[in-house]
C-alpha cells in the first residue's frame, strides 16, 4: 500500500513539473545538423536551451581557423547534451575519457539589437573545456588538453557574454575529460540577453548561499542544544544532517565555493560533493530511526546505513573514475527507501506520536525534493531553483519544529523530574528536621532543666555545647536547601548596624574565649546609625564569618571591620570585613572554598568539623542580592573575607526604644494562665510542660487531635504540635476555628521549611515556634498573645 501510494505521489510531481516545463509559453528551437534557427523566435528577457544535433569530431581539438578550409561532407553530428561513456560515434563506442570538439551556428532574427550583449550559460561539462564564438576565446574552465598529464579538470559555472558580429554565430566547444565516469555534457548549454543569464546565474548563487547559511547555522544550533541537553539523541543526528547536507548547496550544481575558492583541487571538491552526499543520507537514516524506533525497522534502517556507509567508504578509498559510478546506485537506492521512510512517518502521525505530522510534512517535502532533482538530472526537464529553494526551505523548517518540539517536551519531562525531586527532597529533609529535632529538643530542654552538683557542672556545658552544634549543622543544610529551592525573600526594615554587631559580639564572645581569642570591632563613625536591611539575614552572613574565623583560629585575634566606602543621603555603602590570624588558606585551595559542601582539605573537615555549608550559604545569601563576597588569604598568616553592600537610609535616624522583655520573664505574668498543650510525643510533653510549671501555668494535655477537640474548654492558648497520628495539627486546628474557638493557636514544629511556617499562618494558628524550643522564645511569644501591654 505505502509503494503504490508513494510511486502514485513521483508520478503526480513528475505530471505537474512536465505541465509546468510544457506551458513555459515560449517555443525552444532544437539544432538541427549543427543550425539552431531563432529566426522565428523572440529573444527579447526569455532563456533557451542549446540542445540537439551538433557537429561532434571526437579525438580532436578544432579551433576556428580549422572551419575555414573544412569540407562539409566530413561533418559528423552527435546529440547534445549527452555523455560520453557508451555513446555511439561512427561504427565505434568511445569511452568517458578522450576529448573532443562541437560545433554550432546560432542563427538571430533579424530584428534583434545587434549592439546588446548576448550570453551562453555553462555547467556541467566533464570536466574541462573551452568556448570560442565567431572565432574568440571567451570562456574556459580547467585545461583542456589531449593527454591526462597536460589536463586539468574544473567545474565552475559561468556566463560566457559577447556581442554578435553579424546574424549567424558560431560557436566551438572544446571538452576534454580523463578524470571522471561519465565526460562529455550532462546539461545543455543555455542562450539568452547576457543581462538575462548573468541574473538568473546570480539568483541562482544567492538561493544556494542562503540555505548554505540556513541550514548550516541550524545544525549547528540544534548541536549545541544537544551538548546541552544530552537527553535527545534525534537532536545530534539532524545537526549532522544539517551540517554535512549543507555542503550540497555550495559544493553542488552551481559551486557557490568553487566561486570564492578558485585555487581548490577539482579532486578534493569532487570527493567531499559525493562523500557529504552519500554521508548525509546514511545520518538522515539514522535520526529517522532516533525520531521514531516504535515504528521504524532496525533491519532495514542497518542494511540502508550500511549500504550509504559502503559507498562513502566508496568515494574516500577509490579515485574519482570509479567512485563518480556509484549515483546512479545511489539514486536507486533512494528510490526504495523513499517509500519506507514515508511509511514510518505516516505510521508514526496514525499512532500521533510526537511531532509525527510535522516529520510527515517535512519527508513529503524532501521526497518532492529528491524526485524533482533526480528527474532532473535524468535530463527529463530543467531545474528550476526556486522548486528546489522553497522545498528544502519547507523541509527543514519543519525538521526544526519536530526536534523543536521534541526537546520542549523532553525538557518539561526533565524539569517535572526535577520537581520531584526537589519535592522529594524538601520531604527528606523537612522529616529528617522532624525526626532530629524531636529527640534534640528532649536533650536540649533537659540541658536547661536539670540541676547539677559544681563538680558537674562542666559536664552539662558540654553537653549544651554538643546540641547548640548540632542545631547548626542542621540549619546550615536546611539554610542551604532554602537557597537552592529559590525559598529565600529578603526584607528591608531599619536596623542599627551597631546594635547588630554588639549582639553577634555577644554572641560569640564564649566561643571566642574557649579557643583564647579576641573579637574586636572597628566601626566607621561615618556610616549612619540606621539602614535598611534584612538584618535576620545580614546577620547570618557575618555570623557565619565570625564562626569560620573562630573555628580556624586558636590564640588569636577575629577582628570585625565596617567601613564607609560611599554614600550620600539616600544610601550607603559600607565595607564588611572579618579578618583572622588563622591558619589562612592556600592559594590552590581558595578557587573551591566557596563551593558545596567544601573545606580547604579532607583533614580539615576531620580537625574543625562542620558540614562546608556555611561559606556557600554566605557566598549565596551576597549573589542573590547582587554583592560579591571576597577572599584575601595566605597560609599560616590568616584570612580576611570582606564584601562591600550598598543599602538605603531611612528618613529618620531616631530610633525606637526596644521592649525589654527582662520584665516579662522576670515577672510571674503567666501564672494561673490555663493552657492546652496538643502533642503525642511523651518526651516532648514532659519537657514542654516542665517549662509551663515553672512558669506557674495550668497545663492541660491532649495527646492527639481527637483529644484536643474534646478536652478544650476554657483554655486560654493552645500550643499544637503539627505531625500527630490520625488528625495532624492543621487539621486539629480548623476543626477548633470550626467550633468558633478563637483563643491563640502557636504551632510548635520541627520542621524549620519556610513552605511549612507559611502554612502554619495560613491554617488559621498565630504564631510558631522551632523544635527544640528555646525556653525564653517559648515564654516570649506565649506571653505576648496573652498579656496585655
Amino acid at each position: 500500500m505505502i509503494n503504490s501510494h508513494s510511486a502514485r505521489i513521483l508520478f503526480l510531481i513528475f505530471l505537474v513539473i512536465k505541465v509546468y516545463d510544457a506551458t513555459a509559453g515560449t517555443p525552444k528551437p532544437v539544432a538541427q545538423s549543427g543550425i539552431i534557427d531563432f529566426r522565428s523566435v523572440p529573444i527579447e528577457d526569455k532563456i533557451f536551451p542549446l540542445q540537439g544535433e551538433f557537429e561532434f569530431y571526437w579525438k580532436k581539438f578544432l579551433t576556428p581557423d580549422s572551419f575555414t578550409t573544412r569540407n562539409p561532407a566530413s561533418k559528423k553530428f552527435s546529440g547534445f547534451p549527452e555523455i560520453w561513456k557508451n555513446q555511439v560515434y561512427g561504427q565505434d563506442t568511445i569511452s568517458a575519457m578522450g576529448y573532443g570538439t562541437y560545433r554550432f551556428q546560432i542563427i538571430l532574427p533579424a530584428t534583434y539589437n545587434k549592439n546588446e550583449w548576448l550570453g551562453i550559460g555553462l555547467a556541467d561539462l566533464y570536466t574541462s573545456y573551452k568556448l570560442f564564438i565567431d572565432g574568440k576565446e571567451v570562456a574556459a574552465n580547467g585545461v583542456v588538453a589531449t593527454s591526462e598529464n597536460e589536463y586539468t579538470p574544473f567545474w565552475l559555472p559561468q556566463v560566457a557574454t559577447f556581442i554578435p558580429s553579424n546574424d549567424t554565430v558560431n560557436v566551438i566547444l572544446q571538452i576534454a575529460n580523463f578524470k571522471h565516469a561519465k565526460g562529455g555534457s550532462r546539461e545543455a548549454l543555455i542562450f539568452g540577453k547576457a543581462s538575462a543569464l548573468t541574473q538568473r546565474y546570480q539568483h541562482n548563487l544567492d538561493y544556494d548561499f542562503i540555505l548554505f547559511g540556513c541550514v548550516l547555522m541550524g545544525g549547528l544550533f540544534f548541536l549545541g542544544l544537544y551538548f546541552f541537553s544530552r537527553n535527545e539523541i534525534s537532536l545530534l543526528w539532524f545537526s549532522m544532517f544539517c551540517i554535512t547536507y549543507s555542503y550540497r548547496f555550495i559544493g553542488a550544481k552551481n559551486y557557490g565555493l568553487h566561486q570564492l575558492f578558485t585555487d581548490i583541487p577539482w579532486t578534493v571538491t569532487i570527493h567531499l560533493e559525493y562523500f557529504m552526499l552519500y554521508f548525509s543520507a546514511f545520518v538522515f537514516g539514522r535520526c529517522t530511526f532516533q525520531l521514531y524506533p516504535e515504528v521504524s525497522s532496525k533491519l532495514i534502517i542497518r542494511i540502508f546505513s550500511a549500504s550509504t556507509l559502503i559507498l562513502t567508504g566508496i568515494v574516500v578509498v577509490a579515485p574519482t573514475d570509479i567512485f563518480t559510478n556509484t549515483l546512479i546506485p545511489f539514486f536507486v537506492l533512494l528510490g526504495l527507501y523513499i517509500p519506507i521512510f514515508m511509511g514510518i512517518y505516516i505510521k508514526a502521525t496514525l499512532r500521533r506520536l510526537d511531532g509525527a505530522i510535522f516529520a510527515l510534512l517535512s519527508t513529503g517535502a524532501i521526497v518532492f525534493s529528491f524526485s524533482y532533482d533526480i528527474l532532473a538530472y535524468l535530463g527529463l526537464f530543467e531545474k528550476n531553483n526556486i522548486v528546489i529553494f522553497f522545498s528544502y526551505f519547507a523541509f527543514f523548517f519543519l525538521q526544526s519544529l519536530i526536534l523543536s518540539y521534541r526537546f520542549a517536551k523532553s525538557y518539561q519531562r526533565a524539569l517535572a523530574k526535577a520537581e520531584m525531586a526537589s519535592l522529594a527532597k524538601m520531604e527528606f529533609l523537612s522529616t529528617m528536621s522532624h525526626e532530629i529535632r524531636t529527640p534534640l529538643n528532649a536533650i536540649v530542654g533537659m540541658s536547661n532543666l536539670i540541676a547539677v552538683a559544681p563538680s558537674q557542672t562542666e559536664n552539662l556545658e558540654t553537653l549544651k555545647f554538643a546540641s547548640r552544634h548540632l542545631m547548626f549543622l542542621i540549619n546550615d543544610i536546611l539554610d542551604y536547601s532554602k537557597i537552592d529551592a529559590g525559598k529565600i525573600e529578603f526584607e528591608k526594615e531599619p536596623a542599627n548596624v551597631r546594635e547588630l554587631m554588639k549582639k553577634l559580639v555577644a554572641v560569640y564572645r564564649e566561643r571566642a574565649v574557649e579557643k583564647k581569642n579576641q573579637i574586636l570591632t572597628e566601626i566607621d563613625e561615618a556610616i549612619p546609625d540606621l539602614i535598611l536591611c534584612d538584618s535576620t539575614r545580614l546577620n547570618q552572613i557575618i555570623s557565619n564569618l565570625v564562626s569560620n574565623a573562630i573555628k580556624f583560629t586558636d590564640q588569636g585575634i577575629i577582628r570585625i571591620c565596617l567601613r564607609k566606602i560611599s554614600g550620600d543621603e539616600q544610601s550607603v555603602s559600607i565595607r564588611f570585613s572579618v579578618e583572622d590570624t588563622g591558619i589562612g588558606i592556600a592559594p590552590e585551595q581558595q578557587g573551591f572554598i566557596f563551593e558545596n559542601f567544601s573545606q580547604a582539605s579532607s583533614s580539615t573537615t576531620r580537625k574543625f568539623g562542620g558540614t562546608g555549608l556555611g561559606l556557600t550559604i554566605t557566598q549565596k545569601l551576597l549573589e542573590l542580592q547582587g554583592v560579591k563576597i571576597q577572599l584575601s588569604s595566605e597560609e599560616g598568616q590568616g584570612s580576611c573575607f570582606f564584601f562591600t553592600q550598598t543599602f538605603e537610609i531611612p528618613a529618620r535616624q531616631e530610633t525606637e526604644p526596644e521592649r525589654s522583655s527582662e520584665r516579662i520573664i522576670s515577672a510571674d505574668v503567666l501564672a494561673g494562665k490555663k493552657i492546652l498543650l496538643v502533642e503525642d510525643n511523651p518526651v516532648n510533653v514532659l519537657i514542654a510542660s516542665k517549662f509551663l510549671q515553672k512558669w506557674n501555668v495550668q497545663v492541660d494535655v491532649a495527646e492527639s487531635g481527637m483529644m484536643a477537640l474534646d478536652k478544650f474548654s476554657d483554655h486560654e492558648l493552645v500550643l499544637m504540635d503539627l505531625e500527630m497520628p490520625e488528625m495532624d495539627g492543621f487539621t486539629t486546628t480548623y476543626n477548633l476555628r470550626k467550633k468558633g474557638i478563637n483563643v491563640p493557636i502557636i504551632a510548635l514544629t520541627a520542621s524549620a521549611l519556610i513552605e511549612v511556617k507559611e502554612k502554619v499562618l495560613q491554617s488559621g494558628m498565630n504564631d510558631f515556634v522551632t523544635k527544640p524550643f528555646d525556653p525564653q522564645e517559648l515564654f516570649t511569644k506565649i506571653a505576648s498573645h496573652l498579656v496585655s501591654e
